[in-house]
């Protein structure tokens, strides 16, 4: 199935509406023979979703830490390519921490949801625009530190993280990170 397991499929349709602005937003930008790069791109949804309404018109890259062992064979098996990486240099993982790919060699950039999961954001942004051709296009989304779940969180006398800090990957060996800050509106 194009979503995987029934969770990734939950997931996915959970996040129906991100995905949705992501393309409505970048469709000016998809032409045959463009190069897409996702970043943080696990499962994959967004991916998927243009392989299915394009085909093998755009040229699809999944960029990110594995997360799921079986997760760049799915993307490999939808013509997706995947280059392993962590692009938050401030944790040490077994993964390279840069894009490997050349200057100016990708079309679009997409990457949602995830500088939250960031403890170095500025190191990603600067790999997304190395790799960004001239006139190229980033998408990045983000949750808002006043999004619903996290209040609800803050008002029961919770941390709004989806972990507490001392329970993330820079401080124990996993690969998962969960929300480790949170950005305003302006920011």
């Amino acid at each position: 199935p194009l979503y995987g397991t029934r969770k990734e499929q939950n997931w996915a349709v959970r996040q129906s509406r991100r995905f949705h602005h992501a393309y409505r937003t970048c469709y000016p930008y998809f032409q045959k023979g463009k190069v897409v790069l996702d970043v943080g791109a696990y499962p994959g949804s967004f991916l998927k979703i243009l392989r299915l309404l394009w085909g093998s018109e755009l040229s699809l890259i999944a960029a990110g830490m594995p997360v799921h062992s079986d997760f760049p064979s799915d993307v490999k098996d939808l013509g997706i390519d995947f280059i392993p990486c962590d692009l938050d240099d401030a944790v040490t993982t077994e993964y390279p921490t840069t894009l490997e790919l050349a200057d100016n060699s990708v079309d679009v950039v997409v990457c949602t949801e995830v500088i939250e999961h960031l403890y170095s954001v500025r190191h990603l942004m600067i790999e997304m625009g190395r790799v960004l051709k001239p006139n190229g296009v980033a998408y990045v989304s983000t949750n808002n530190v006043a999004y619903l779940p996290g209040l609800v969180r803050l008002i029961c006398g919770e941390t709004n993280l989806d972990v507490d800090l001392e329970q993330t990957s820079a401080l124990v060996d996993s690969e998962w990170r969960g929300h480790v800050r949170f950005f305003s509106l302006n920011q």
